[in-house]
C-alpha cells in the first residue's frame, strides 16, 4: 500500500526524529499512516488508526525486527501486528532466497488497483463476553450491598447473599482467565501468586475497614461504603475496557 501510495504521488507530512528513529506521516486512499524508520533506512513499524464497533478508537501497528542480509537486500526476519499494545500476530522469516538486488516493480504491477484494507482480526464475538461478564458482576455486588444495607428481614438478608453468590460466580473465574491472559505462559505461575498476595492485602484492609464501620456506624455504612467503592471499580472497567477486551481475547 505504501509502495503504491508513493508512486501515486501520495501526500507526505510531518517529518520529524526523534532520537534513531524517523517518521514521516504519509495519506494514502485508505487513510493516514506514519512510517518508522531507523538511521539506516530500514523500517521499524507502520501505524495507522482505525475504530471497532465494541474497542472504540484503536491503533493499527505493524512492526519489523530482526532485520538481515536477503541477497543484495536488507529485509526484516520478524513481522508483529497489534491493536493498541496487544499483540494480535507475530510472524518469522525462516529462509529466504537470494536474487540480484532488482526491486523495480513491473508497470502493470505498478497501475494495479490497491485491494481494500482487510478489517481488523479483533471482533466483537471474542472480546465482549469477559466485559460484560464483569461489569454484570459489579452490578450484582452493588444491589448486593444495596438490598444488604437496608435488610430489616431474613428474606432481604438472603436475597442480597443470592445477588453476593451471583457476583462471585460471575467474576471470580474471569479474574484468572485475566491473569493468564496478561502474563507470558513462563510467568503465569509468579502472576498468579502475585494477584492472589495483592488480593489478600486488600482483603485485609478493607475487613479492617468494614469492621471500624461497622463498630462506629452500624451495617447500613459498612455495605454502602461497598457498593461505593465497587462503583468505583466500574469507573475504572469503563476507563479500561479495552485493555480488559483484549486480555479476554481467546489465543
Amino acid at each position: 500500500m505504501l509502495v503504491k501510495a508513493a508512486l501515486d504521488g501520495a501526500a507526505v507530512s510531518a517529518v520529524r526524529t526523534t532520537g534513531a528513529e524517523h517518521a514521516v506521516d504519509i495519506t494514502t486512499d485508505a487513510g493516514p499512516v506514519t512510517l518508522v524508520v531507523d538511521d539506516a533506512h530500514r523500517p521499524l513499524r507502520i501505524t495507522s488508526p482505525g475504530a471497532h464497533p465494541n474497542l472504540g478508537d484503536i491503533t493499527l501497528t505493524t512492526r519489523f525486527t530482526d532485520h538481515g542480509p536477503a541477497g543484495a537486500l536488507t529485509l526484516p526476519g520478524t513481522f508483529a501486528t497489534q491493536v493498541d499494545d496487544f499483540t494480535t500476530a507475530e510472524y518469522r522469516v525462516t529462509s529466504t532466497v537470494a536474487g540480484d538486488g532488482t526491486v523495480a516493480a513491473p508497470d502493470a504491477l505498478r497501475a494495479a488497483a490497491v485491494p481494500a484494507p482487510a478489517a481488523p482480526t479483533v471482533t466483537s464475538d471474542e472480546v465482549a463476553p469477559g466485559v460484560w461478564l464483569l461489569a454484570g458482576g459489579l452490578v450484582a455486588l452493588v444491589a448486593a450491598d444495596v438490598v444488604l444495607a437496608r435488610a430489616d428481614a431474613a428474606g432481604a438478608v438472603l436475597a442480597g447473599a443470592a445477588l453476593w453468590g451471583l457476583h462471585m460466580g460471575l467474576t471470580q473465574g474471569l479474574f484468572a482467565a485475566l491473569v493468564a491472559g496478561a502474563a507470558p505462559a513462563d510467568l503465569r505461575g509468579t502472576a498468579f501468586g502475585v494477584f492472589n498476595f495483592v488480593g489478600g492485602v486488600a482483603l485485609l484492609v478493607a475487613s479492617v475497614l468494614a469492621g471500624w464501620l461497622w463498630d462506629a456506624y452500624g451495617p447500613a455504612y459498612t455495605f454502602g461504603a461497598g457498593a461505593v467503592f465497587t462503583a468505583l471499580a466500574g469507573l475504572g472497567l469503563v476507563l479500561r475496557r479495552r485493555d480488559v477486551a483484549a486480555l479476554n481475547r481467546p489465543g
